[in-house]
């Protein structure tokens, strides 16, 4: 990974520059050092935030389009569908988990309510259709 080659480099330059001809010992290391890290962690903060907000895009696109098609296949039987094979989403890494599935829960569930709320609502079928603790569509498995 780049991200993490460009800051380890930078982290090791550090590393050999703490005690150097700067002179930084005692307090003054503790402080640099704790203030270094500090910034790491902004940064990776910011990191992890944007990569969030992606991950909620993603999921909820996903929402609204297995709400459309949940509720045209409703529609066109006229009855809840009982889907019993869904994909699960399978992206590496784990950061996107929560957010992939708030985003595509909140989606599929307004988006069902408005086209098809004959179909949607309580019903058991409809709610594991798409929550991910039940495996639904809105499910995340990292690899």
């Amino acid at each position: 990974n780049v991200f993490i080659q460009t800051v380890g480099d930078g982290v090791d330059n550090v590393i050999r520059e703490i005690g150097s001809e700067y002179g930084r010992e005692g307090r003054s290391v503790e402080d640099f050092g704790n203030g270094y890290i500090d910034g790491l962690v902004d940064v990776l903060e910011q990191v992890v935030n944007r990569c969030v907000g992606e991950c909620n895009l993603a999921g909820e696109a996903l929402g609204k389009w297995a709400a459309k098609i949940y509720c045209l296949v409703a529609n066109a039987n006229q009855n809840i569908p009982n889907f019993t094979n869904r994909v699960v989403v399978n992206i590496g890494g784990t950061v996107c988990k929560n957010a992939y599935r708030m985003g595509c829960e909140s989606n599929f569930v307004g988006i069902a309510d408005d086209l098809g709320p004959k179909y949607a609502g309580d019903h058991p079928n409809f709610v594991d259709y798409y929550r991910a603790e039940d495996n639904g569509c809105c499910a995340y498995k990292s690899k």
